[in-house]
């Protein structure tokens, strides 16, 4: 695997993880060549695997911020945002200590209600380029605006009616959205004879 990465251009700390998958699950960072035993965990028996160069997009605060975006027919719906000590951020992350010492619903709520200009117009620019109608972006956001994109995926998951996982109701707004595009799409379509 490391000569595999080194002809690829990869240098360490990168990421590794089965192809196909989507939530973290058996997602790997080998930071240095002393994580190498790591690899075992792999079926290395022709399956496909995802390898990511490492950025680390830690905030100034020592935080790890995910933010997540849904695009839908060109416009861009703020899902979450989801704060860590760790690179490796679940919706679970909300249940520490971190969030109730910090305020960090707060900051979260700040950008479902006010993502950045600058955010929102990089999604219209990635859609426009994708041409895609429905799509899910998972990304860190710096200072400017900009994004480091993790994830682009037409089948990212939005609908968690739990109150623990959408606590501003977002899926709400990109079911609406999605709707609507729905009904756009289908009124240009002819009718069956």
């Amino acid at each position: 695997m490391p000569k595999f990465a080194e002809q690829l251009g990869f240098s360490f700390p990168y990421i590794l993880r089965p192809a196909g998958t989507h939530g973290g699950r058996g997602m790997l960072l080998l930071s240095d060549p002393s994580k190498l035993p790591e690899l075992e965990q792999f079926a290395f028996d022709g399956r496909e695997y995802y390898m990511t160069e490492f950025v680390d997009f830690r905030s100034p605060d020592g935080l790890y911020r995910k933010y997540r975006f849904f695009v839908i027919g060109g416009k861009a719906i703020p899902r979450h945002m989801i704060a860590s000590e760790s690179w490796k951020i679940h919706s679970a992350s909300r249940e520490s200590e971190l969030y109730r010492s910090r305020d960090i619903m707060k900051e979260e709520k700040a950008f479902v209600d006010h993502p950045p200009q600058q955010s929102v117009s990089l999604c219209t620019t990635i859609y426009e380029t994708l041409k895609l109608d429905f799509f899910g972006i998972d990304c860190s956001i710096d200072e400017e605006g900009n994004l480091l994109v993790f994830e682009i995926n037409a089948c990212m998951r939005y609908a968690t009616p739990d109150p623990k996982t959408d606590p501003f109701y977002q899926t709400e707004k990109i079911e609406k959205a999605l709707a609507r595009l729905i009904e756009q799409k289908a009124g240009g379509m002819q009718k069956p004879r």
